[in-house]
């Protein structure tokens, strides 16, 4: 009996040392040598901006996880409709088909009113120089007010070095209140941001704004109106990004985390914030998709022009717009999307959803005032012509639940999400 508990133990040993042999070499295989990267499909798309995906330039050893997320960061550029990565001995295949996208902007949403009407004029340029950088400029109404904007931004998908972009704009929008205040801030905007490579892992990215506003602020109802002034705001954010964009099923998840100062001159005026945004896609068949998006926040009180904004073109469909202001928000919305192809680059897609927020309100003069619930449900269609950057005609007919019971139609060159 003594002999053979003698004879376990080394047995066992030996067992677990060939076991973690087996899983050692299994890891090592995975990685293999890639000596170069040849693409076949790109016109425009510079070999560089697509190298820079990479986690290493080669020559070099990759895994397959490696390459695979390779392929998903080539996916979310979405300057193309198809991608296909594969290993060729030490040679690494990028197949990619490209899209048009020197885009006309032409979006627009109508609202609760007609007042509310939203559009967008311009032209944008997803893929500037086959680097990825988005370049454009529009003229919008937005919050019942005409306003221009104009900005260049890097992709923020490649590995080496930190992306950067900027914005200038003349920000003009109307502030209205339950309790009968009206206001109407105008002033240029300047606004910069850079985006880390990832750190920690490959899915975690640093991102740090800093944004100056010039505010003039006009009272439309009789009454005092808020300071003028200097708005300066410094925000950090770090994701957790595993989402794979696609134009008909994505998928995976995106959470973002936001926080900084912020500080209005010369009344010394508080603007801090912490906020929260997140999506994800569920894939349910090939080509039906579950997709939600969810954004919380928070503001420091004070000012009623440093507060968020929920209406029907972003928040809750049916719901009025340039009205429900708030310092806390938590909005979320669903998306059940079945898509059906009607030529190889062109699909239709059949949409149900729902909206739902919860709002602490904002006064006029910047105090606490009134929760408020919204909740709507509709259905909808999207024409998706895929061989176009972010393209897609959305019809979407709302029926606003609560606050107070509404239909409304929707119309927009953009998913809602």
């Amino acid at each position: 009996m003594s002999q053979q508990t003698g004879l376990v133990a080394p047995t066992r040993a030996l067992r677990c040392a060939l076991g973690a042999a087996i899983l050692l070499a299994a890891s090592l295989s995975r990685a293999q040598h890639v000596e170069s990267v040849t693409v076949h499909g790109a016109k425009r798309t510079r070999i560089e901006t697509i190298v820079g995906l990479l986690p290493r330039r080669p020559p070099a050893n990759f895994d397959d996880d490696e390459l695979e997320d390779f392929e998903r960061r080539l996916h979310n550029l979405a300057v193309f409709d198809q991608v296909r990565v594969q290993r060729s001995g030490a040679i690494v295949l990028v197949t990619v088909r490209e899209k048009w996208t020197l885009i006309p902007d032409l979006t627009f949403a109508t609202g609760r009113t007609s007042k509310d009407l939203s559009f967008e004029l311009g032209a944008v340029e997803f893929h500037t120089l086959g680097l990825g950088l988005q370049l454009g400029a529009t003229i919008h109404r937005k919050q019942r007010a005409l306003g221009f904007v104009s900005w260049l931004g890097e992709h923020p998908y490649r590995l080496y070095r930190w992306s950067r972009g900027g914005a200038i704009e003349y920000a003009n929008a109307s502030y209205r209140f339950d309790d009968g205040h009206s206001y109407r801030l105008a002033g240029p905007r300047v606004s910069g941001w850079l985006s880390s490579p990832p750190f920690l892992s490959r899915f975690l990215r640093y991102r740090i704004d800093l944004r100056y506003q010039l505010e003039v602020v006009h009272d439309e109802s009789g009454g005092s109106a808020p300071p003028s002034g200097h708005g300066i705001v410094l925000g950090s954010s770090i994701s957790y990004d595993r989402f794979r964009w696609h134009d008909l099923v994505p998928r995976g998840v995106k959470v973002s985390v936001g926080f900084g100062p912020g500080f209005f001159a010369p009344s010394q005026q508080p603007r801090h914030f912490l906020e929260l945004e997140a999506k994800a896609a569920l894939p349910l068949t090939w080509q039906a998709v579950l997709a939600v998006r969810l954004k919380a926040g928070l503001v420091t009180r004070g000012n009623p022009t440093a507060s968020y904004l929920v209406g029907s073109v972003d928040g809750v469909r049916g719901l009025a717009d340039a009205l429900y202001r708030s310092w806390a928000q938590a909005v979320a919305n669903i998306e059940l999307r079945q898509a059906v192809r009607v030529l190889e680059r062109l699909a239709l897609q059949l949409v149900l959803f729902a909206d739902l927020a919860q709002l602490a309100r904002m006064s006029g003069s910047g105090a606490r005032d009134e929760r408020l619930f919204a909740a709507s449900v509709g259905g909808g269609v999207r024409v998706l012509p895929t061989f176009v950057a972010q393209a897609a005609l959305r019809l979407d007919v709302a029926r606003l639940l609560v606050p107070s019971p509404a239909w409304i139609p929707l119309l927009g060159v953009a998913q809602y999400f």
